[in-house]
């Protein structure tokens, strides 16, 4: 059996990325007992950058030898950025009956570059190898849901509270 190719390659790769996320909590119970109103804002903020060099030196053997070398290089950009924020009331309607009502919504974005040049050829991107993408995405939910509690007698040996709740999105 014969050598079909050989292949003498290398890769260096360099990345940064930076990542930010907040959060932020607020709860207000009102004097009615069991009466809340909550609000969570959310915010995330992600990029990141980097490249790639790529050598390849390849022998092909046949009829007629030849060489082919590649010389590469591909540089790359990412970004999302998404915010969120989400409130939920609560409402008692009854002894150990309570309802609770949310509401969501978040905006996300992200956007995604690399494109791969030849060394000789720097400001031709190789269509093949490149691409770009992004999306933009919002979301709204609503929803809410329904608890009571039973209470059984203290003496029934049996739990004093048992609790259900029912969810609806």
């Amino acid at each position: 059996s014969s050598i079909l190719n050989q292949t003498t390659g290398s890769t260096n790769s360099s990345n940064k990325a930076f990542n930010l996320s907040s959060d932020i909590l607020y709860r207000l119970r009102f004097a009615t007992e069991g009466r809340t109103l909550s609000a969570n804002l959310t915010n995330t903020l992600r990029d990141n950058d980097g490249a790639t060099n790529t050598e390849s030196d390849n022998t092909i053997f046949g009829v007629d030898t030849f060489d082919i070398n590649i010389r590469q290089n591909t540089p790359t950009k990412g970004t999302t950025k998404s915010l969120g924020a989400n409130f939920t009331y609560t409402e008692p309607i009854a002894t150990n009956h309570q309802l609770q009502l949310n509401y969501n919504y978040n905006n996300s974005a992200t956007t995604s570059e690399r494109s791969t040049f030849n060394v000789d050829q720097p400001t031709i991107p190789i269509a093949a190898l490149s691409n770009s993408s992004g999306s933009d995405y919002v979301t709204h939910r609503m929803g809410g849901s329904y608890r009571f509690s039973i209470i059984s007698e203290p003496d029934s040996g049996k739990p004093k509270v048992r609790s259900e709740e029912h969810t609806s999105e």
